[in-house]
């Protein structure tokens, strides 16, 4: 699972740095605008509710877990739906980045208070959970170019074992995504409260 960690890994950074570049988010700034968009309206009815950690960390929490959960199952669609989250979220944090940019006074700031503390255990997580889904779509993409060659028992004992690995990884990614919830909510969101405007 190396290398497709180590691409995963790669497709992210180089959404973010696309993201985080003006001529290239100049490009995609209607569709990028809208995702901000959305999640500002989401992030204002949750201020609403009468317990807003816990109803960030609910929306929070579900939001990633199931959409990590999802992308590694969904990659048995050749693989692409993995490489397209990695690359549209990976833009989102760099567009994100660009505009704060003009809004702090300190984007350093603004990254390792509002993003390290539960991006070291977020990031990752949807990293490996989109690894997987590659690994997937290429399994079974191998398993019909071998389906009639004598290859296809062990192309069946592959996917037999990515199967039980791909449970065991997903309750591993749920957890990590529930304690970066937890920090998201709550040590995140003060730390937010002490970043100066510009």
């Amino acid at each position: 699972m190396r290398g497709y960690i180590l691409v995963s890994a790669l497709l992210f950074a180089a959404g973010i740095a696309f993201g985080a570049t003006p001529a290239v988010s100049a490009a995609l700034e209607s569709f990028l605008a809208q995702q901000v968009q959305g999640l500002s309206e989401i992030q204002k009815m949750l201020a609403e509710q009468e317990n807003t950690q816990l109803a960030t960390f609910i929306f929070i929490f579900l939001n990633n877990s199931i959409k990590a959960v999802l992308v590694i199952y969904l990659g048995a669609v050749l693989g692409i739906a993995p490489v397209l989250f990695l690359v549209v979220n990976g833009l989102l944090v760099g567009f994100v980045v660009q505009i704060s940019a003009a809004q702090y006074s300190s984007v350093w700031e603004l990254i390792v208070k509002g993003l390290l503390p539960h991006g070291i255990l977020e990031i990752p997580a949807i990293i490996i959970a989109c690894a997987y889904g590659m690994r997937f779509g290429i399994l079974l993409i191998q398993s019909i170019g071998w389906s009639l060659t004598p290859k296809r028992a062990e192309i069946g004992d592959s996917l037999g074992e990515f199967m039980m690995r791909s449970l065991a990884v997903s309750v591993w990614i749920v957890v990590a995504l529930f304690v970066a919830a937890v920090i998201e909510s709550t040590f995140t969101m003060w730390l937010m409260q002490t970043v100066k405007a510009s």
